[in-house]
């Protein structure tokens, strides 16, 4: 379909803010426009924060407050103006006390409307959104569409949380149900676009997302959802100006200035996509951990770990540690003496690439623990047998610990020199004993398929989890293979336990190709297997860092705007030395990097 017409300029906005906003009517002028009279004073703060003058709706909130602090629904106007403000933590402890507070009977401004308890809910269950704390927005959604079963908002807020918790076929149900009860109603055609954009259907997003926009003018978050839509699609260009029009429509769009600086950043405009990162940032007066995480990998990206590694530190998960007992250990003293606890913090591969860090803060004199994945419990404690090092998984009994830290805060603590990062690879081993079967049954394949012998036999990885936030960027589909498959020399083996329906189809026309399927039962399978190839080619995935901890050979597939460990250019890896990266030249562009595959493969020295 195609996309509405947006204003075509490219560039930042022109007004960048240095610090949030702070001007507020003075508290006298406040009083004097409510006469006093606290109905009133709440009546002008909602007409503000309904047509999105958060800071005069707080101004109104707090004199009404003044006025008559007994009263509640100042209380609930000040949450929600907070929200809307982004001081997300402050107004779920408001929002939730009042909650908690029995309402008065004298209080008809709270019969109906934004500031009863079915808008208070939404408004909390909003800001514990905005606060990724997606589990408890559903409870407060749900608790809203209880008292209202009809209310197109709460239904619409709950498809949205849900989809943030990546329940994602509730969420499309869900908001559904909020378009079929109230086709008008803007905001639930954003949550449905976005849901769409997030499992992978962003073509399928574009529709709603124009609905959005002609229902919902006065608001610029159907611009943003278009723009990340169009980002998904690949359409890197044609999505600055729907951020731009995001900032037009709402100059203190805080998601817009986030994923205008992050599209800016994949067309690699470094500068500029920090200056918008960091004032997304400043419009939530610095509470805004994700925008930490994407400026660290603008830092990394460029090779500057330095100031990659600081920015990191500030993600959600190290700053609750921060605050945590026993206390974070982050370099700053020294450890020995000390048991520490390292935690998995992120994904399988995560783990697979940070692991490297643990035994040299043992060797600091540290009795470290690490604890992993449950499926990666078995591998790494083997592969450590011989360190000072124990592994655990997360549902093992934890031992005592003195202090704490995320696996992946390790290359901050050590403040090493990126040079020294591959170091010790490999790190990680096959298990001996499980060669000869995978050998055999490489073998056994072989003679069945009728592969002429002397062959390559390469392992191959074209998808990841699913579930992974940006899957659809990372993943291949198993049919751009398909000229490297007809090779008779070379013994394809697909290394990944589930298939997606589309890959079936692909390999139903390749039926030479092994799918290992179940056959592996844990990762020492897949270490037996990967030592048993000639080479790996995965996406980005824990097959490739598997590879890479093991030294085999691997090439890793990367998408035109990689993960940050990849760096920019680059096609090898200051991570694992046996690495060689293959990038998309342009957005979805993988016919390019499978005929860059076909001709390297002609030079692979068996």
């Amino acid at each position: 379909m195609s996309v509405p017409q947006a204003p075509a300029s490219m560039s930042i906005p022109a007004s960048i803010p240095a610090s949030a906003p702070t001007s507020t009517p003075a508290p006298a002028d406040v009083l004097r426009a409510g006469r006093g009279d606290l109905d009133t004073l709440v009546a002008l703060g909602l007409e503000r924060l309904e047509a999105g003058d958060a800071r005069t709706a707080a101004a109104f909130a707090r004199a009404a407050h003044f006025v008559d602090d007994a009263r509640i629904a100042p209380v609930r106007l000040l949450g929600q103006a907070l929200a809307a403000l982004g001081e997300h933590r402050e107004a779920v402890d408001l929002l939730r006390g009042v909650l908690d507070t029995p309402r008065a009977a004298n209080e008809p401004a709270l019969a109906q409307g934004p500031l009863d308890e079915v808008g208070t809910r939404i408004a909390l269950a909003w800001a514990l959104c905005a606060l990724t704390r997606a589990n408890e927005a559903i409870v407060e959604f749900e608790r809203a569409v209880r008292l209202a079963p009809r209310s197109s908002a709460a239904l619409a807020g709950l498809g949205d949380a849900l989809a943030q918790a990546k329940r994602y076929p509730e969420a499309l149900d869900t908001l559904n149900r909020a378009i079929g009860l109230d086709v008008q109603y803007g905001p639930a055609y954003t949550a449905l676009g976005r849901t769409l954009t997030e499992v992978g259907r962003a073509q399928a997003a574009l529709k709603p997302l124009e609905r959005a926009l002609a229902l919902d003018t006065g608001r610029g978050a159907p611009a943003v959802a278009l723009g990340q839509a169009l980002v998904r699609l690949g359409r890197l260009g044609e999505a600055l100006p729907w951020f731009n029009r995001a900032i037009a429509i709402e100059p203190a769009c805080a998601e817009a200035f986030r994923h205008l600086g992050r599209t800016l950043a994949a067309l690699r405009f470094d500068k500029e996509a920090l200056d918008c990162i960091r004032a997304a940032r400043t419009l939530r007066h610095g509470d805004w951990p994700d925008t930490w995480m994407d400026e660290a990998g603008l830092h990394l990206r460029r090779g500057d770990f330095r100031a990659g590694w600081r920015a990191y530190e500030k993600r959600e998960f190290a700053q609750r540690l921060a605050n945590a007992v026993p206390p974070m250990w982050n370099g700053d003293d020294a450890i020995e003496g000390e048991s520490l606890l390292l935690i998995a913090e992120q994904g399988l591969g995560d783990t697979l690439q940070f692991i490297r860090f643990a035994p040299r803060v043992a060797a600091l004199g540290a009795k470290v623990t690490v604890e992993v994945q449950p499926p990666l419990r078995d591998l790494l404690r083997r592969c450590f047998a011989q360190t000072q090092v124990d592994v655990i998984a997360r549902d093992d009994p934890r031992p005592d610990y003195t202090r704490q830290n995320s696996l992946v805060g390790m290359p901050y603590a050590l403040q090493e020199d990126p040079a020294t990062y591959a170091r010790d690879v490999p790190y990680l081993f096959a298990d001996a004993d499980r060669l000869p079967h995978w050998r055999a049954e490489l073998d056994a394949h072989a003679a069945r398929a009728g592969l002429a012998a002397p062959r390559m036999r390469v392992g191959l990885v074209a998808s990841g989890n699913p579930q992974f936030k940006l899957d659809a960027d990372r993943s291949m589909p198993l049919a751009e293979m398909a000229p490297l498959f007809a090779r008779t020399d070379i013994q394809w083996v697909v290394v990944q336990p589930e298939l997606r329906e589309r890959d079936r189809t692909a390999l139903d026309a390749h039926p030479a190709v092994w799918w290992t399927g179940d056959a592996l039962r844990d990762f020492d399978d897949t270490a037996a297997l990967l030592a048993s190839l000639d080479l790996v080619i995965s996406v980005d995935t824990g097959v490739a860092h598997l590879s890479g901890a093991m030294g085999r050979p691997v090439w890793i597939l990367l998408p035109y705007f990689g993960d940050w460990r990849w760096q920019h250019d680059r096609d090898d890896s200051p991570w694992y030395p046996s690495a060689r990266l293959f990038r998309q030249p342009q957005p979805k562009d993988w016919a390019s990097v499978v005929a860059a595959l076909g001709a390297a493969l002609a030079d692979f020295p068996i």
